[in-house]
């Protein structure tokens, strides 16, 4: 290694040895005790950032990553500023919804996931309960976002704690809105999970809200999953992507469900801005004012043969 690379490489180690002593840093004080500009402390710090050395909070503050328990899907890196998967579109309008101070109720998903990337993106200060060690994970050091992280049993191979400990603790709190990312959303059936734990940590999340809103893909529209909630009568607002099967949203719309269809599109920062309501699409799409909906989104499905299909 060349010697004009060692003295980059000391002082990225010394802002390391800074970091296990205080934790949490600013740029500005970085540049300060290091003698040096803040632009190099930058560009030091995108190199420990790419490391995963650290992660960096909201106004120029510098954290220290030193939790063991890491979650390779719940950092997307620069994958996040995708705006095509329907998640992401998803997660990001929803965090539109939030406004600053409110606590909200956040299950395991990747909706939720993104709706809380979305959050300190914009350096949105509230509080978030959630039983997701992902989305702990994802906002630990994040000096804007409280973060309440429901104790419970952890069965093998999850990420989301669970049972009867889990659901007394949400029994006792209270939260503004409720994001629940789910496995299936019927207007039958309500909505659904394929695991019956799941189940019922959402919907004591749901029971102890002020507004309950649903994350859901196209795909998770007219699937009946195996552990139902109320009707989504009792759900505020059901979000989705423009996909979605227009029997099924048409079904919600009857049901007098508040449905949103994110359109996807963004601005130059990556935040989805526009969606539509469900009421709204159909009408435009069958005056001929909107194109039509394409073929494979107006075939009629029967809804048993959704049952159990691929959920994650």
């Amino acid at each position: 290694m060349g010697r004009s690379a060692q003295p980059g490489i000391e002082r990225r180690r010394e802002i390391l040895r800074i970091l296990q002593s205080r934790n949490s840093v600013s740029i500005s004080e970085l540049s300060l005790q290091l003698g040096i500009s803040q632009s190099s402390i930058r560009r030091d710090l995108e190199v420990l950032e790419r490391k995963e050395a650290i992660m960096r909070a909201a106004r120029g503050t510098v954290v220290a990553r030193k939790p063991p328990l890491r979650f390779l899907f719940a950092r997307a890196g620069p994958a996040s500023k995708h705006t095509d998967g329907p998640h992401i579109r998803i997660g990001r309008y929803a965090a539109q919804l939030v406004s600053p101070e409110e606590t909200i109720f956040v299950n395991h998903g990747p909706a939720t996931l993104e709706l809380v990337r979305e959050l300190v993106r914009r350096s949105m200060p509230v509080t978030v309960i959630t039983s997701s060690l992902a989305i702990a994970c994802e906002l630990w050091g994040q000096e804007l976002v409280r973060t309440l992280l429901v104790g419970g049993q952890l069965p093998g191979g999850r990420v989301e704690v669970s049972g009867s400990v889990a659901c007394h603790s949400l029994q006792i709190l209270a939260a503004n809105v409720a994001f629940i990312a789910c496995d299936g959303a019927s207007s039958v059936r309500g909505i659904g999970f394929d695991d019956a734990e799941r189940g019922q940590m959402a919907a004591s999340m749901l029971a102890n809200a002020g507004r309950k809103c649903v994350l859901a893909d196209a795909t998770r529209l007219g699937r009946i999953a195996r552990f139902s909630l109320p009707p989504t009568a009792e759900i505020d607002l059901v979000i989705t992507d423009a996909s979605v099967p227009r029997l099924h949203l048409r079904q919600l719309v009857e049901a007098s469900v508040d449905v949103r269809v994110v359109d996807g599109r963004a601005d130059s920062n990556g935040c989805v801005r526009s969606a539509e309501s469900g009421v709204d699409l159909l009408a435009r799409e069958s005056s001929g004012t909107a194109p039509a909906a394409p073929d494979y989104l107006l075939e009629q499905q029967d809804p048993r043969a959704l049952i159990g299909a691929g959920a994650s």
